[in-house]
Parts: C-alpha cells; structure tokens; sequence
C-alpha cells in the first residue's frame, strides 16, 4: 500500500468533528417523527393492556405512564444524537459542549438571561397573545404532570427543566444550528434554527416564546462557540417557569391573564421592551467581547443523500410541511 492510499484509508476511517446541512435536515426529520411513533405505540399498548379509553384519565391515573411520556421525546433526541454520531462516524464532541475554560462569569449571565426571557416576555406572551388565541378559539393542548407540592416542583424540574434542555441543545444548537451554517449565513441559520424549534413544539400557543427564545439560545451559541452555556440559559429558563407555576398552584402568587385591562397590555409591552433592552446592554458588553475558540475540521462527510430544492433539502421542506399540519391538527 502506498502512503498515498494510506493517508485516503486513514481520512476515510477518521470521525468527523463537524455536522452539515444535510445532518441537520436528517436530525430534525428524525426527532419530528421517532417520537410521534414511539410515543403512539407506548400510547396504544398502555391503553390496551389497562382497558383506558381516554388519554387523559390514563395520564392522571398511572404514574408509570405519565412520566415515561413527559420525557419520552427528550430522551429519542438524546437517542437520535448519540445513533447518529456512531451511524455516520461524527465525534459525540462535534456538538460542542466543552466543560475546559468554561468561564463563571458567562455561565451566570447565561442563567440570568434564562430568568429574565421569562419575566420580561411571559405577560406579553400569555396575555396579549393567549387572550387572542382563546378570541380565534385555539385551545391549548399537552399532558402536564401536577405542580403543586415541593416534592412535585423538583420532579417537574428534573423532568421538565434540565432533561429538556440538555436533550434539546444537543439537537438544535448542538447539531442543527451547526449543521446549516455549511449551507446558509449565520443569521439565516439563527433564524432558521429557532423556526425549526418553534415548529418542534407543534403547537400555535407554543410558537412565538419558542421562537424567541431559540433565536437567543443561537446567538450565546454563535458568541461562545461552547454549547454549555445555551444549556445554561435554556435550564435557567424552563426552572423559572415551573417555580412560578408553583407558586401560583399553591397560591402564593396571583396572576392571571384572562382578563387584562388596557393598561396591563401597555405595561407588559413596556416590560419586554426593558428586558430587550437589557439583553442587548448584557450582549453588547459581555458575550460580543468574548473570544470564540475555532477549531479545525477533521473527517470526511458520510451521510444519508439528499435531494435539495435551491439551498434546502428535500427532508427538510418536508419536515417543515409536516410540523405546519401537525400545528393545523392541534389548533382544531
């Protein structure tokens, strides 16, 4: 054997440590429907073997069904993420998350920018917004487990607060967000991954705070070039959400958006004006300033084909199609 066919033996047998377009429309189509699938099959067979006609009574009745399906699509990311790195050879790294030089100061702006995304926009949200879905008579839809004992409030943030955000940063800005900066600018792949994110949640109430918030999660990533940190942020975020539900389950605090006056509308827009604001001072002085660490690319490109339709490929309309009449099904 020849040096030559030596060195092309050794690049092809190397993993990796990068992820393209073509990844990134794979992971998505696949995180969209494996856990439609699964969750279905696992929904069917609990129903069958417990006699249980309605979802919903088997939820709130059946513990060992409730908590497998709260998590069931967090933990098909993590499966989908760890098959598909061995599958096409791509280094578990190449996502990015990195625990060396991580920076004490970053990770507490990033848990700060958790908190404050919820309180500066969960009035404009769940107000302005909820108040005119219920007038276009969307319903909201999901399965939820109880909120209101201590003991349930760590379950919830174990569950629904730290699985999720590990789970889904691996996905959308560990992979996907990565993924299609080979093909589009890094904006367009900013904006392109939060839709995406949005779009996951398949749900209308669920799109506009994911959708915000994913573009967020995108530029901390693009900054510090290390995946911890939007874990940080994502995490910081989803406990802000469930103690505040806890508090108000118990009672503790008192806040309801069904009825909001005029001036309430004028003072949630001006709190999310305040907390734009205070990102882009915390943006502008803290992550713009950082050094992000480049790295060199490693690997040859093995992956499933795909067919493009300009600079996006054919998987990823179709995913994008499918999230838009699974949003239209849960609206009705």
């Amino acid at each position: 054997m020849s040096k030559k066919e030596y060195d092309d033996l050794k690049k092809n047998l190397e993993k990796r440590n990068f992820y393209t377009t073509n990844d990134a429309s794979w992971v998505f189509f696949a995180c969209l429907l494996v856990p439609f699938a699964v969750g279905f099959l696992f929904m069917y067979i609990s129903m069958v073997a417990t006699g249980t006609k309605n979802i919903n009574d088997l939820f709130e009745n059946n513990l060992w069904f409730a908590i497998p399906m709260v998590v069931l699509t967090e933990v098909v990311f993590l499966c989908v993420f760890l098959i598909y790195n061995k599958v096409y050879r791509i280094k578990q790294s190449s996502c990015n998350l990195s625990f060396k030089n991580v920076k004490a100061s970053t990770s507490l702006w990033s848990v700060l920018l958790g908190v404050l995304a919820v309180f500066g926009f969960i009035g404009l949200i769940e107000g302005a917004l909820g108040n005119f879905y219920s007038w276009i008579g969307v319903k909201s839809s999901g399965l939820s487990l109880p909120n209101d004992t201590i003991g349930w409030m760590f379950v919830n943030i174990l569950l629904c607060a730290v699985i999720p955000a590990i789970c889904e940063e691996l996905i959308f800005r560990g992979v996907i967000f990565q993924g299609l900066k080979e093909t589009f600018s890094v904006r367009g792949s900013m904006l392109l991954t939060s839709l995406l994110f949005a779009l996951m949640h398949q749900n209308l109430i669920q799109f506009v705070y994911p959708l915000l918030l994913g573009f967020v999660l995108c530029l901390v990533m693009e900054k510090t070039g290390n995946l911890l940190y939007p874990i940080l942020l994502h995490m910081a975020n989803n406990i802000t959400t469930i103690v505040l539900s806890f508090l108000i389950n118990i009672g503790v605090l008192k806040i309801s958006f069904k009825t909001m006056s005029w001036w309430a509308y004028l003072i949630v827009v001006a709190i999310a004006a305040v907390a734009v604001c205070v990102f882009f001072v915390i943006y502008k002085f803290h992550y713009a300033k950082l050094e992000k660490e480049q790295k060199e690319t490693e690997g040859q490109v093995s992956s499933v084909p795909s067919f493009r339709v300009g600079k996006f490929p054919l998987i990823l309309i179709v995913s994008i199609l499918l999230c838009v009449v699974m949003i239209v099904i849960n609206a009705v």
